[in-house]
């Protein structure tokens, strides 16, 4: 998965090369990680922006938006077209706030979180796999709490599966393909797509700045 800070493709070889290894067998682990201590000034911005997702106050989050801060693709992005979208989206509070929990890393001068995108493998495509977020996540045989447990995954990168002929799946389950093993369910709460909202601090001149907060390829 190439990154610009922003989500780009990767090119058809390195996706064929990545899917050839995947039908070897070889799991692939995606650990949580936050680089954000490595920088003091940094570390206060992000608790003061987790500060505003909480109190869900724009007046607390404006301070910390870039002049051309994204809040998607296309578009020159605005502070006012920025906040603008949380008054009319409430729930980006929680998104904005859940990917700076889950940590992140530096991609060049760049912060970026969650670390499941800004650290995921550069030739993986993101709209196809997924992070199993914590330890023994069960993969059920059927999309249900009481299916059996076919499997347990700890941090692994799971590619999405075709959905199952005749198999209604509730929204809040997805059938994912594990590095080993048959295809199962697991509960989407468990699972994050590196193409899920991802935010982006960069420093304009000496503090750091909210540039883009953006779903989606």
């Amino acid at each position: 998965m190439k990154r610009r800070v922003l989500l780009g493709a990767v090119t058809s070889l390195a996706l064929l090369a990545a899917q050839g290894a995947w039908a070897q067998g070889g799991a692939r682990k995606l650990r949580p990680r936050d680089d954000s201590a490595r920088d003091p000034a940094l570390r206060r911005v992000i608790a003061a922006i987790r500060a505003a997702c909480k109190a869900k106050s724009t007046e607390l989050l404006a301070p910390h938006l870039a002049e051309d801060v994204k809040e998607s693709f296309g578009g020159d992005g605005s502070p006012a077209a920025f906040l603008a979208a949380f008054k009319k989206k409430p729930a980006l509070w929680d998104e904005l706030d859940t990917a700076f929990r889950l940590g992140g890393s530096f991609i060049g001068p760049s912060f970026a979180a969650p670390y499941v995108y800004s650290a995921f493998p550069e030739n993986l495509e993101g709209d196809r796999y997924l992070v199993t977020l914590g330890d023994n996540v069960p993969v059920h045989e059927t999309p249900r709490d009481t299916g059996i447990v076919a499997a347990r995954l700890s941090y692994d990168i799971v590619r999405r599966a075709t959905a199952e002929l005749g198999v209604k799946v509730p929204p809040d389950w997805i059938r994912i393909r594990p590095p080993i093993g048959v295809p199962g369910y697991v509960r989407r709460q468990h699972l994050r797509s590196p193409i899920d909202y991802r935010a982006v601090l960069d420093k304009d001149k000496d503090r750091w700045v909210l540039t883009a907060f953006v779903a989606g390829d």
